[in-house]
């Protein structure tokens, strides 16, 4: 492909860490009603493109709703939409579409369900399996085996991460944006970040939902990621990411990934 039709689409806040959520297939039979727990992310997260000379930048406003069941191998729901509204970091709108830009898109949207929270498995062409536990996915299984202790589950995420303060706090991050975290372990997570040199406390930050807490923080260029946390309650807030140096014409410090996350127990599948 020449240069200059390349188009370079960047969707943040890494969604290596939503990747199988994006398709689905037929199933038979959904769990109990109001069985499952809701969980629900509004999140405004960044798109570039590059086109010949030009490089445009925006974050669209978006919202992830995901209905989880009891046991892992009944029927699970995600419900994405784009609300359509934009924010222009680098560019305009006109400009874009004046240089044959789709703006509206860049992101799956519709409604899917599948067994086992399998939604990429449709699209690769196969049955929906059970999911290896791991940090992104953290099975009854996977958290059955964490240690109990502060310091126990510090050092399992610091071998995980390979001694990286910022890939524990992005595991954790990525753990708590599944929405598949036990109470038992939630709060442990964050006493774990308190003992990491390379994770601070940021105070005033502010979630897609306009609520504001501290945020652990950690970064590593080109990024850095922020959990933010409610400072009277510690319960989880959602995240944030920004970039450090300038690239594409954005300048350093942008918040290209804002993330608000709640959750409810009791409900029906695809009820609110």
């Amino acid at each position: 492909m020449k240069r200059r039709d390349l188009i370079r689409s960047v969707a943040l806040a890494f969604v290596a860490a939503l990747a199988g959520t994006l398709f689905s297939a037929p199933v038979a039979t959904a769990a109990p009603t109001g069985e499952y727990q809701l969980v629900r992310h509004h999140a405004w997260w960044a798109a570039t493109h590059v086109h010949e000379d030009r490089s445009f930048t925006w974050i669209a406003e978006q919202q992830i709703d995901t209905w989880i069941p009891p046991q892992e191998a009944d029927v699970w729901m995600e419900r994405r939409t784009l609300t359509g509204k934009r924010t222009w970091i680098v560019g305009t709108e006109e400009e874009a579409k004046a240089a044959g830009i789709d703006v509206e898109g860049g992101w799956p949207t519709g409604e899917y369900t599948t067994r086992y929270g399998d939604f990429i498995a449709a699209y690769e062409g196969r049955e929906p399996q059970p999911k290896a536990g791991e940090w992104s996915w953290p099975t009854q299984e996977f958290q059955a085996g964490l240690p109990k202790d502060v310091l126990g589950l510090r050092a399992r995420l610091l071998a995980d991460a390979r001694g990286s303060d910022w890939k524990a706090l992005l595991q954790v991050k990525k753990a708590r944006y599944s929405g598949l975290v036990g109470a038992e372990l939630k709060d442990r997570l964050f006493q774990a970040l308190d003992g990491l040199l390379g994770v601070t406390k940021v105070p005033g930050v502010v979630d897609a939902d306009g609520r504001t807490g501290f945020a652990y923080s950690a970064e590593k260029e080109p990024w850095r990621d922020q959990i933010i946390v409610d400072q009277a309650t510690g319960a989880h807030l959602g995240e944030r990411g920004l970039d450090t140096v300038e690239w594409y014409g954005v300048p350093p410090g942008t918040v290209l990934s804002q993330v608000a996350a709640t959750t409810k127990a009791g409900v029906a599948m695809g009820e609110y």
